[in-house]
């Protein structure tokens, strides 16, 4: 199913059209990298190493390149590793669904109370959830027989799940700590 358009332009279409139109398929293609990379290394220099550098334009240039590097590099190991685009977007959506759903819910939820105190707290608050879920699609690669891929998650669970469990309790316990402080003073 994956190369059916190709297959029917190549039964098709004449050398001139069929030439076009791969180069059509190319040119997609292409401009996704560029825009998935470029958005990947800016967040990199502009999120991650700008607000322990601060704001100077030769060093932001330098590490929005570096981050390129970085994205360029994960994309290839991704590529390698992983035979199916689904499964890359299957196992990396659980991974970030279970970091960010909570915290935006309770973004949404919580405007005016149980905030972060820090930027580090919040990144741990994400960072720990995901590490969770990371944990569970790295068990079902590298399992206990050292096979790959292991035939299951853990518990039969996917995911997601253990990492949303996670961050509810990580969630509910900074809530909570919060909540205490507020009612103390």
């Amino acid at each position: 199913p994956a190369m059916a358009f190709p297959e029917l332009a190549a039964r098709t279409l004449p050398p001139v059209a069929l030439g076009l139109f791969v180069a059509g398929l190319f040119a997609i293609v292409m401009s996704t990298v560029e825009s998935y990379s470029f958005l990947a290394a800016s967040t990199w220099s502009h999120d991650f190493i700008r607000p322990w550098r601060g704001v100077n334009s030769t060093s932001l240039a330098r590490d929005t390149r570096f981050g390129l590097v970085i994205t360029i590099a994960i994309a290839v190991v991704l590529a390698m590793a992983f035979t199916s685009i689904i499964d890359v977007w299957r196992e990396f959506g659980s991974i970030s669904a279970a970091a960010l759903v909570i915290p935006v819910l309770r973004a949404f939820v919580f405007t005016h109370e149980s905030k972060p105190r820090r930027d580090i707290e919040a990144f741990i608050l994400i960072l720990i959830p995901a590490l969770v879920s990371t944990a569970w699609v790295m068990y079902k690669h590298f399992g206990s027989t050292g096979e790959y891929p292991y035939p299951e998650y853990p518990f039969l669970t996917e995911p997601v799940l253990p990492g949303l469990y996670t961050s509810a309790i990580l969630h509910g316990a900074v809530w909570m700590m919060f909540r205490g402080r507020k009612e103390r003073m």
